[in-house]
């Protein structure tokens, strides 16, 4: 799982091992390591909620938990919709955008060369050309 964050939007990219696992366990998780207390490291998870009627993501103590519905996170997961789009208000006109995506295959030819991020569990890329061996642009 991809974690990406820039100004006040959160975004989390799953590959179809990941996505199964939420589908299966009702939670994904990942975590980045700063060193070796417990307290350096800082853990990533989606998970499930049947109670819940909106995305909602919380941050305590090294740890962002991003929540969906039972009801979106079924749609999501049982058909081909790529993500989900939330917001969450914070208060003092202020709001974090929250994005839930299925991540698919780099098509950038640098990066399948050296196999940085190549992950082999992402998606298929639909901007994928079968027919074609130049690769397009994202």
């Amino acid at each position: 799982m991809k974690m990406r964050m820039q100004a006040n939007a959160i975004r989390f990219r799953l590959n179809c091992k990941e996505v199964a696992e939420l589908a299966k366990a009702g939670r994904a998780q990942e975590s980045v390591e700063f060193g070796p207390a417990v307290g350096q490291r800082l853990v990533y998870a989606l998970e499930v909620n049947p109670e819940l009627s909106s995305v909602a993501a919380d941050y305590q103590e090294g740890r962002i938990t991003i929540r969906l519905p039972r009801w979106q996170a079924r749609e999501w997961l049982e058909t081909e919709q790529i993500g989900i789009d939330g917001e969450q208000t914070l208060g003092n006109g202020r709001s974090l955008r929250i994005l839930i995506e299925k991540d698919f295959q780099c098509l950038h030819t640098e990066t399948r060369q050296t196999g940085d991020e190549f992950d082999p569990d992402a998606y298929p890329n639909p901007s994928a050309d079968p027919d074609r061996q130049e690769v397009r642009s994202e």
